[in-house]
């Protein structure tokens, strides 16, 4: 229902950023949402389940080809193991549920031989879930800083077991 919801948003915003001319990774968490974004775009895709052949035929299609904009990614299979820096914009259309998945995927653009700066966009619709989920994500950053060591700041906060119930039961 919230794909449905923010469709049509996020295909403008999709136009929008081909306009530039840049090339984008689109990363999403459903298959469906991956396979309409290739299709509507005549982009390749990396979804489970293909063959290594197919993924590598998608990851060269991307990189080399100057008249493919846009490649559509699924966070899971294609957040790690492949260079995507013929991109210099990605942008999440739907959100995992780790930080720690969002930064793997983000790393495919960063990584050796990129030369251009890179933009990681994500498309969160205000007074949603997604918004909730999101605000979520970044105070589990926060726990995993804290436990590592890094220098956080304390907020007072309830804990996230605590609101995640208190979400839940509202």
């Amino acid at each position: 229902a919230a794909v449905r919801a923010k469709w049509s948003a996020w295909l403008n915003w999709l136009d929008d950023a081909l306009a530039t001319g840049n090339k984008i990774v689109v990363f999403g968490h459903h298959r469906a949402v991956i396979e309409a974004i290739a299709s509507r775009y005549d982009a390749p895709m990396i979804i489970g389940g293909q063959s290594q052949d197919e993924r590598q035929a998608a990851i060269d299609r991307f990189q080399s080809s100057p008249d493919c904009q846009l490649i559509a990614v699924s966070i899971q299979a294609g957040g790690v193991g492949i260079t995507l820096t013929a991109a210099t914009q990605a942008v999440f259309l739907e959100l995992g549920w780790s930080p720690a998945i969002h930064d793997q995927a983000e790393a495919r653009l960063h990584r050796i031989g990129q030369t251009e700066p890179v933009t990681c966009w994500y498309l969160i619709a205000a007074d949603t879930i997604e918004e909730w989920i999101a605000d979520l994500l970044d105070r589990k950053r926060w726990v995993v800083g804290a436990a590592v060591g890094e220098d956080v700041a304390q907020t007072g906060e309830d804990t996230l077991l605590g609101q995640l119930v208190e979400k839940l039961l509202a």
